[in-house]
């Protein structure tokens, strides 16, 4: 359980099972951003919850659904693994749960020891069928990375799966290059003139009364030359990554699929 101060984080964006589950079972996505925040809780109310709220609880439980405990675990157990087979006997480490999407939640990792600092990110599925998305993506993105050294990409470097009894079921993770000062690419329809524009994300701004559902961000638009070169980039890697895999590889902008460093965009998930 991670908790201090009386308050508890939690997994504030839907898992990919358990979207897919409302959209099959036509369930009101109101009902996730009521009690997202709940879920994972062991306390001894929940008797006095209403019923939608167990449907919901139910309906995560079947989709072995991770709470955010269970994903700082996941790391944790990575992180002490990787370390143990590197020799590594004293280090400080810090994990921080940078974003997270429908797919994975995405922790940035950094290993001090006395002569070295490794940072990596380390993806934790959110669900089940997340896991079978992560892992099918980031099979992709490492034969992309392997075969073609110099194109814009996040590299994959380890693909694993970790079980423990405080866990639902297996879990699928992944270790990732760390791309510095990267900032999320998103798509919006500009008020004012109707056309479509690129902004970097720097921080996504929550409801006070519903801290699951997204209201605003908080960023920039991005310039015409800078709308240039990542039209560029991804044209460019689209047309490479084709040549080492059976089918063109297609690339959601607004699945934080894109970052931008200031230089050139990078991919760092595919579909």
């Amino acid at each position: 359980m991670v908790e201090l101060d009386s308050t508890m984080p939690f997994h504030g964006i839907i898992s990919r099972g358990i979207l897919n589950r409302f959209i099959n079972d036509n369930i009101d996505i109101q009902l996730w951003y009521k009690y997202a925040h709940y879920l994972g809780r062991k306390t001894n109310t929940e008797n006095s919850f209403p019923d939608e709220f167990i449907q919901i609880q139910n309906t995560a439980e079947s989709c072995g659904f991770l709470g955010f405990g269970q994903s700082a675990f996941c790391v944790k157990i990575y992180v002490e693994k990787y370390c143990r087979n590197k020799r590594v006997k004293e280090a400080q480490v810090d994990c921080w749960n940078i974003k997270e999407g429908q797919t994975s939640s995405v922790w940035k990792v950094t290993i001090k020891t006395k002569n070295t600092v490794e940072t990596f990110i380390v993806n934790v599925a959110r669900d089940i069928d997340a896991g079978f998305e992560l892992k099918e993506s980031s099979i992709k993105l490492k034969t992309i990375g392997e075969q073609i050294p110099d194109i814009n990409i996040a590299r994959v470097i380890d693909i694993q799966v970790i079980n423990d009894d405080m866990l639902p079921g297996e879990v699928v993770v992944t270790r990732n290059e760390w791309i510095e000062n990267a900032y999320e690419i998103h798509s919006r329809a500009n008020k004012q003139e109707g056309k479509e524009e690129l902004l970097i994300v720097e921080r996504f701004l929550t409801s006070e009364n519903n801290p699951a559902h997204i209201v605003s961000v908080l960023g920039r638009v991005l310039s015409t030359e800078e709308v240039q070169i990542i039209e560029t980039d991804l044209n460019n890697f689209l047309t490479q990554a084709t040549t080492c895999l059976p089918l063109t590889p297609e690339i959601s902008i607004n699945d934080g699929d894109v970052v931008w460093n200031g230089e050139k965009a990078i991919v760092v998930a595919i579909s």
